[in-house]
């Protein structure tokens, strides 16, 4: 993909997808639970796939998928 993350952010956020990290995008629908991993923060995918979340978007993702910490 030649399009930047930030322009994927942009286009696709009316989709759904949400910035869970520096590197990473997730569909907020497939997002099945958030779990505690050492000092790291995981979003667990509808695939079992999981995806560091940083601490900056944490915030943002809890209030997407309306989950209160």
């Amino acid at each position: 993909v030649r399009e930047s993350l930030d322009g994927l952010e942009t286009r696709l956020g009316d989709a759904g997808f949400i910035r869970v990290h520096r590197g990473a995008l997730v569909r907020g629908d497939a997002v099945r639970g958030l779990e505690r991993r050492e000092s790291a923060l995981v979003a667990r995918l509808a695939d079992g796939t999981t995806v560091e979340v940083s601490r900056r978007a944490a915030p943002h993702l809890r209030r997407a998928l309306g989950v209160r910490r």
